[in-house]
């Protein structure tokens, strides 16, 4: 089953966290099709000198994080935030250029892996999908120091899907990170 597709958007400013789309995670759905895909094309736009962080993921029926990409523009690094642990992806983006970022989650095995242009920079287990009504998948921005925040994320090609399988392995990267 597939959630909202080819959305897009923009996160920044004045907006702190919007949904992007309904996550599938219906119990049926976990047997016949145990990995959850969500996938967008992302960049970040932001002025030197300005720090905020820009979020990108699932949040509970709670509204609280439960796998999110956090892309830091201070020093540029990306990091993931899943149950709780944040940790350093050791990747680094550039400003105003476009990445496919591609987050599967393995349902019955609690795994998750986290691919930025079909290169795997995060991926562990121990991941408990968060059940019931209400998981979203949601894009977030947040002004680290006071002032000015004049940063975007921005979206686009937004695809969630159940299917089934197993999580995949490196591709032949589209473009260097």
């Amino acid at each position: 089953e597939t959630g909202e597709t080819n959305g897009r958007g923009v996160v920044g400013g004045k907006a702190a966290r919007i949904s992007v789309a309904a996550i599938p995670v219906a119990p049926s759905e976990a047997e016949a099709e145990p990995l959850v895909h969500a996938s967008s094309d992302l960049s970040v736009q932001t002025q030197t000198g300005v720090s905020e962080e820009f979020s990108w993921g699932l949040y509970d029926g709670a509204g609280n994080p439960s796998a999110v990409v956090l892309f830091k523009t201070d020093d540029h690094s990306i990091e993931v935030l899943i149950n709780g642990q944040r940790t350093s992806t050791g990747q680094v983006f550039t400003t105003d250029r476009s990445y496919r970022l591609d987050m599967w989650f393995d349902r019955p095995h609690k795994t998750w892996r986290m691919m930025l242009n079909g290169v795997v920079a995060a991926e562990g287990d121990g991941y408990a999908f968060p059940g019931g009504a209400g998981v979203q998948l949601a894009a977030g921005w947040v002004p680290v120091n006071q002032g000015a925040a004049s940063g975007r994320l921005y979206f686009d090609n937004v695809r969630v899907e159940a299917v089934s399988g197993d999580l995949p392995d490196d591709e032949a990267a589209e473009t260097d990170l």
